[in-house]
């Protein structure tokens, strides 16, 4: 594990008592740990700002742990090595491997950057239930759903929309 994260693998919490949408992506070994052990961590009194730095912490522990652990292309790549170190590799096969695994890392790390935005959501949600309580992240939805269904009606009636939109010159224009 790399020192710089400052997380270790002390405490897992149950796979049951987090959010269902977590749940789904417990199944993928790096995210499960990394958002348990910053949780264990990070006992927050507000919201935290979820930003790049966040991300790039959490790229070093993914790495980290596909090192150690391996999601499945990396470990049937390790095993696929560890059997060819039997054999005398001539320097071709060797380049060969090389850049199979370099292909890997890259298709690990595309990966990555596209299950990012997902990745933050989720963790945006289980911060705000932690520390708002399920409560608050209902009526934040409802909310949300009540101004989408307010725009929605406004731009379905023409007449509407014009008033709005007058309102709103009229107001810039003070």
């Amino acid at each position: 594990m790399k020192e710089s994260i400052g997380i270790t693998p002390d405490v897992l919490i149950a796979r049951d008592s987090l959010p269902a949408g977590l749940r789904c992506l417990s199944d993928n070994d790096g995210i499960f740990r990394f958002v348990t052990l910053w949780n264990n961590q990070h006992r927050l009194k507000q919201l935290p700002l979820i930003d790049d730095k966040m991300q790039i912490r959490f790229h070093h522990f993914y790495d980290s742990l596909a090192s150690i652990h391996g999601g499945p292309l990396t470990k049937a790549f390790q095993d696929f090595k560890s059997v060819a170190e039997g054999f005398t590799l001539n320097s071709a096969t060797e380049q060969e491997l090389e850049e199979l695994e370099n292909a890997l890392q890259i298709t690990e790390r595309a990966n990555f950057e596209q299950c990012w935005p997902t990745i933050l959501e989720l963790l945006e949600q289980e911060f705000t239930v932690q520390i708002l309580g399920e409560r608050a992240v209902i009526e934040r939805s409802l909310a949300a759903d009540d101004a989408l269904l307010k725009a929605r009606e406004l731009l379905a009636d023409k007449d509407a929309m014009r008033s709005a939109m007058l309102k709103s010159h009229k107001a810039d224009s003070y």
